[in-house]
């Protein structure tokens, strides 16, 4: 990889039963948080938060590793 180029971004295998756009829950500041994945990155995801009480926070995101995440099914 030199200056200037980009490396190729490889899933890791734990991603795999995720994708953007799906519900999940996990532990955030302890306490039991959804959200929707927004990134699939390649050992996290970007979760915009979606159960927050504040409405200041009503665009809260946040980076969790796959490991810390449960899909939530409807």
């Amino acid at each position: 990889m030199g200056f200037g180029t980009w490396k190729e971004v490889i899933p890791s295998d734990k991603s795999k039963q995720f994708e953007e756009g799906q519900k999940v829950s996990f532990i955030y500041r302890k306490e039991i948080r959804s959200g929707i994945i927004a990134v699939l990155l390649i050992n996290s995801a970007v979760i915009n938060i979606i159960d927050s009480s504040k409405p200041k926070n009503k665009k809260e995101k946040t980076v969790i590793s796959y490991e810390k995440l449960l899909s939530m099914y409807q």
